[in-house]
C-alpha cells in the first residue's frame, strides 16, 4: 500500500494577444490524497480525493470578467493484468463544483453556461503486449492534461489515444 499526497500551487499573470491591455490572471490550488493498493503483481486499486480552489481573472481596459471556482474530486480506479498479454484499466469518478462568474463595466452579459449537478466520469483502457512491442488504447472524458480553467472540470472534451510502443 501507499499513502500519494499531493499538492500544487499556480499563480501566473499572462498578457493577452488580442488585447494590448489584456491581462489575464489566473491562481490555482489543489490537495489531495491518493491510496494505491497492490494486493498483488498483477493488480492495481486506487483511490483519489482531491480538492481544487481556483480563479480566472481576465482585465481588458476598464472590463473585468472574474470566475471563481471550487471543485471536490473523488475518483476509484484499478489496473490488472487479465492475461500475460492483456492489461486493462479504468476508473469512475466523481466531480461537485461551484463557479462564480462576475463582469464588471463594459456591456457584455455575464455567462452562466455551466452545468448544475455533479459530473460523472468514466476513464477505460488496455494495452497488448506483445514481446518487446506494446499497443495501448485509452477513452477519457477529459483530456490527460488541463490548463486548469473551469471549464476543464466541467465540461466534457472526450480523448481517444492509441499508441505503439516497441522497446529496445
Amino acid at each position: 500500500m501507499a499513502l500519494v499526497p499531493m499538492m500544487e500551487f499556480i499563480h501566473e499573470d499572462l498578457r493577452q494577444a488580442f488585447a494590448a491591455s489584456g491581462i489575464h490572471h489566473n491562481r490555482l490550488q489543489r490537495y489531495g490524497i491518493g491510496l494505491n493498493y497492490f494486493p498483488d503483481t498483477d493488480h492495481l486499486l486506487l483511490f483519489n480525493a482531491e480538492y481544487v480552489d481556483g480563479s480566472e481573472n481576465l482585465q481588458i481596459s476598464d472590463m473585468s470578467l472574474t470566475k471563481d471556482w471550487t471543485a471536490l474530486i473523488l475518483k476509484v480506479g484499478f489496473e490488472t493484468r487479465v492475461l500475460s498479454w492483456l492489461t486493462t484499466r479504468g476508473s469512475v469518478g466523481f466531480v461537485d463544483y461551484d463557479v462564480n462568474t462576475d463582469l464588471e463595466g463594459g456591456l457584455l452579459m455575464p455567462y452562466n453556461g455551466f452545468l448544475e449537478d455533479p459530473i460523472f466520469r468514466v476513464n477505460l483502457g488496455a494495452s497488448i503486449h506483445l514481446g518487446p512491442a506494446d499497443l495501448d488504447f485509452a477513452f477519457g472524458e477529459r483530456y490527460p492534461e488541463s490548463r486548469f480553467l473551469a471549464e476543464d472540470l466541467i465540461y466534457h472534451k472526450h480523448w481517444l489515444s492509441i499508441t505503439a510502443r516497441l522497446l529496445f
